[in-house]
């Protein structure tokens, strides 16, 4: 079955939960030129990629070759991006081991309904932004990457319940892009702007505020916290 998404992305739905996402890349790359497109396959378990796709379905096998080089498709497979290499850090993997995770949410609720439980993702985001920019100082670095890994906790967590997981992926080039970018001058703008896109993003309930606000907290955390791929890869597979 095929439906459109609340941004306008289509999305197959095939056998025992499988959905391929095919999106407009400049939702999550405003660098993006026009008709480049995102396709993304996700499935509960993340066992299936798109390759098995190809074998299982003669329309998706016969739809893909005839228009890989029209509409210039950037294909990712699970952590693998086919037209440009292996995805940096592997937001896939680490959303499978988010959503095993008990999320805490900090304020009490008489119903705890879809709405409600991400009004207090959102809050439990703001919170863990605070504690992650008032421990920028702090000599611990285990703390800092924790009060960073948690924040992204929360991104990742408002991005399932959202169905926005895969504007969060990242590439190769996309964090090469964000460690060449130069030191924020002013620590308060970049807290007051990360936090300003999340509550923007909260009551308009589009996804382009939450996708800047999701890449200001990646390059801030590899530029000016200096936290690798690797150290934020490594506390979630503690």
């Amino acid at each position: 079955m095929l439906v459109t998404g609340l941004h306008n992305e289509a999305i197959l739905k095939l056998d025992n939960g499988v959905e391929v996402t095919i999106y407009d890349k400049s939702i999550e790359d405003s660098s993006a030129t026009l008709n480049k497109w995102g396709l993304v396959v996700t499935d509960d378990d993340h066992k299936v990629s798109w390759f098995d796709l190809l074998f299982q379905y003669d329309f998706i096998r016969t739809w893909y070759l005839d228009n890989l080089s029209k509409y210039n498709l950037i294909l990712y497979i699970s952590n693998y991006n086919f037209a440009e290499g292996l995805i940096y850090m592997d937001i896939n993997e680490i959303a499978k081991k988010v959503r095993g995770r008990e999320i805490k949410l900090f304020l009490p609720t008489k119903v705890l309904n879809p709405e409600e439980r991400v009004a207090g993702l959102y809050v439990g985001l703001n919170i863990y932004l605070a504690k992650m920019m008032e421990n920028v100082r702090n000599e611990n670095r285990k703390e800092l990457i924790e009060y960073f890994c948690e924040t992204m906790v929360y991104f990742i967590s408002i991005a399932n319940e959202k169905k926005w997981l895969y504007l969060l992926l990242l590439n190769k080039e996309q964090i090469s892009n964000f460690k060449s970018k130069w030191h924020s001058k002013s620590y308060n703008s970049v807290y007051l702007i990360i936090q300003q896109q999340i509550n923007k993003c909260y009551f308009s309930h589009q996804s382009t505020e939450f996708v800047h606000a999701w890449h200001m907290l990646i390059k801030f955390g590899l530029v000016e916290l200096g936290i690798s791929p690797e150290e934020i890869e490594d506390y979630f597979n503690q």
